[in-house]
């Protein structure tokens, strides 16, 4: 959010009333499990998991999914409704840090969303509606686990979030390509016994140097800085 903010972007603190996406989600996922699963080469070699994931599925049938779509697209009219005052809405990708490597190994299906329910918080909602996001760098948690911060845009608005995702990345790189310049300049040219003329040039130059590390350094403690924020959705117009 703050690095937004920096690049002139009017960012908004809000609190939505998300729409519940579970009845329209679940349906759609043991669905689209037992066909996907029909259509592997080689069903046998499937993990466990997914085969009972697949036995599990038979109650959601095509009236049941049916209703699933139904219930999606009332998600989606509603967070239409909420995009037209909002330009992104920008959230954590995890409202949790990441969980250690194997945590669901040997537990079945359902153990399974359970563990894995807290992770999808802000994402499983955009799956069922169908509005564009992208997870973006977001720093490291004070443990050195990555993180990403999700951006999302209203129907149809795909350009505007790449648009953004772009510039964000895009600002950092520009003030580390300068400041790589600068140093490569100092280093080349300013090796000896300035005269009075190289003297103010290396003056002007190190005022680069510092300009361009100051800005570099401010752009990496914008993106680790949501690491540890509350994640609650800002709002970038």
């Amino acid at each position: 959010a703050d690095r937004l903010a920096g690049l002139g972007h009017d960012v908004q603190h809000i609190s939505p009333r998300w729409p519940a996406p579970t009845t329209a989600f679940l349906p759609q996922f043991y669905a689209g499990m037992r066909v996907e699963a029909g259509q592997v080469e080689h069903p046998k070699l499937l993990e466990p998991r997914t085969k009972a994931t697949v036995r599990l599925s038979g109650w959601a049938t095509d009236r049941v999914v049916a209703r699933a779509l139904r219930a999606g697209e009332r998600v989606t009219a509603a967070l239409d409704t909420m995009f037209a005052d909002w330009d992104v809405l920008l959230t954590p990708t995890l409202p949790v840090p990441p969980p250690p490597l194997g945590q669901l190994d040997g537990r079945g299906t359902l153990r399974s969303q359970i563990l894995s329910t807290p992770l999808v918080g802000f994402t499983t909602i955009f799956n069922v509606s169908g509005h564009p996001a992208v997870s973006v760098p977001a720093g490291l948690t004070r443990e050195g686990w990555p993180v990403g911060a999700q951006l999302v845009a209203g129907m149809g608005q795909e350009g505007r979030l790449l648009a953004l995702a772009a510039q964000l990345h895009h600002r950092r790189a520009l003030h580390e390509a300068r400041l790589a310049a600068y140093e490569v300049i100092a280093e080349r040219d300013f090796g000896g016994e300035p005269d009075r003329q190289a003297r103010i040039q290396r003056v002007i130059l190190e005022a680069g140097i510092i300009t361009e590390r100051a800005w570099a350094q401010w752009c990496q403690d914008a993106i680790e800085a949501p690491a540890d924020a509350d994640p609650t959705p800002e709002r970038p117009g």
